[in-house]
């Protein structure tokens, strides 16, 4: 970007061009509709929103807003910061509750909506899910202890891989295998001491978040799709298309749901709140 597009004036008047009050940076352009649909549900609907092409990217959004008082938001993952120690820290700079926006996005509601959706069928209970869940994310916990020991002691190792399609039982499988998991938790062992993985496995024990809520969004992805093709087989006996896309798509607009009582939006929608009373000020 360039000087002007930098300066505090120019960030300030931007949302006015295109008829709003409010500019909203995000990280990427698939960010756009989670954080729109959330905004609105707190109360904040006249805003501009761009992307800016990743976290990095954000950066001198948040440092013109901690410096030099913008008047702009700037909406982004929390990815493991809330463990390890914000960078930024200030009332317009809203953060997922979770590690990002697909760890809120794949609740038991909206998974039970999907699966509605595709079997035409009623779907399995929320406390079904829910077990689901807990049990997905309890097998990834060791390598979750390694992604924040990754993050707090500043190693570039690749800890939580994109998808978890190679850790699954099979290719069409719901559940984590122990062992692929283990296999793959062992070959990271040599990059961190005891001590550092002690400190980790600390932090991640202390954390008042459910596991689901830590570990990296797009690794749950997978399992998510899976477990939904595999309740649709159940209750329809076919085989439903869902790609990624199409799954991300049927979840992104918050403001299909019914519930917003738990932390994983009452926190950001909380922090909207704070962003736009600071704005007013």
């Amino acid at each position: 970007m360039n000087e002007l597009e930098y300066s505090v004036d120019a960030l300030n008047v931007k949302a006015a061009f295109f008829g709003k009050r409010f500019s909203v940076y995000v990280e990427g352009e698939d960010d756009i509709i989670f954080w729109e649909s959330l905004f609105k549900i707190a109360g904040l609907e006249s805003i501009y929103v761009e992307e800016v092409g990743g976290y990095t990217n954000l950066t001198p959004y948040m440092e013109k807003i901690c410096n030099e008082d913008a008047k702009i938001i700037v909406a982004a993952d929390t990815d493991h910061l809330d463990i390890v120690g914000f960078d930024f820290e200030h009332d317009r700079i809203v953060r997922t509750f979770g590690y990002s926006i697909e760890n809120s996005l794949y609740n038991s509601e909206r998974i039970s909506k999907v699966i509605r959706q595709l079997s035409k069928k009623t779907p399995p209970n929320i406390d079904e899910i829910e077990t689901w869940k807990v049990s997905f994310a309890d097998i990834g916990h060791e390598l979750l202890v390694y992604a924040i020991a990754n993050k707090l002691f500043g190693r570039e190792v690749k800890t939580f891989t994109d998808k978890c399609s190679r850790f699954l039982k099979s290719k069409n499988s719901d559940e984590l295998c122990v062992d692929k998991m283990k296999e793959w938790k062992d070959s990271l062992a040599e990059s961190f001491s005891a001590e550092e993985i002690e400190e980790a496995n600390n932090i991640v024990s202390n954390s008042t978040k459910d596991r689901w809520y830590l570990i990296r969004g797009h690794f749950l992805t997978n399992g998510v799709i899976n477990y939904i093709k595999k309740q649709v087989r159940l209750l329809a006996g076919k085989e439903p298309l869902l790609p990624l896309d199409n799954l991300y798509a049927m979840c992104a607009d918050l403001t299909e749901l019914k519930n917003f009582t738990h932390q994983e939006f009452q926190a950001p929608i909380a922090q909207v709140q704070l962003a736009r009373k600071s704005l007013n000020n």
